[in-house]
């Protein structure tokens, strides 16, 4: 059984009949982290900024806000179930891979 695809994830927390504010906000991945986030977003990219991980992600402004659990994981180590991948960063030349999910749900 697979993990949910990136698209998953976009259809989960946008809904398109919510046509408010839409903008785009970078969020710091600072480990597996909770970060509070308007409720109707949708992922564009992860993304490293000056050697940081960062998510980009275009959010519903009107929305309430809720928290979201992003997981970092290093490759060779068990992924939690029931979340979905955002996207997989480098980092000491590539010495290092991580792995970012999201928690659906």
């Amino acid at each position: 059984m697979g993990l949910p695809s990136h698209r998953n994830v976009e259809r989960f927390y946008l809904r398109k009949e919510n046509k408010n504010m839409e903008t785009i906000h970078k969020y710091k991945i600072i480990g597996s982290c909770e970060i509070e986030i308007p409720s109707h977003f949708r992922i564009l990219t992860l993304q490293l900024q000056k050697g940081e991980p960062f998510v980009w992600l275009l959010v519903d402004t009107d929305a309430p806000k809720r928290k979201v659990m992003f997981y970092v994981v290093p490759t060779g180590v068990q992924v939690p179930k029931n979340i979905a991948y955002v996207g997989t960063f480098q980092i000491d030349g590539g010495n290092l891979v991580y792995h970012v999910f999201v928690k659906l749900g």
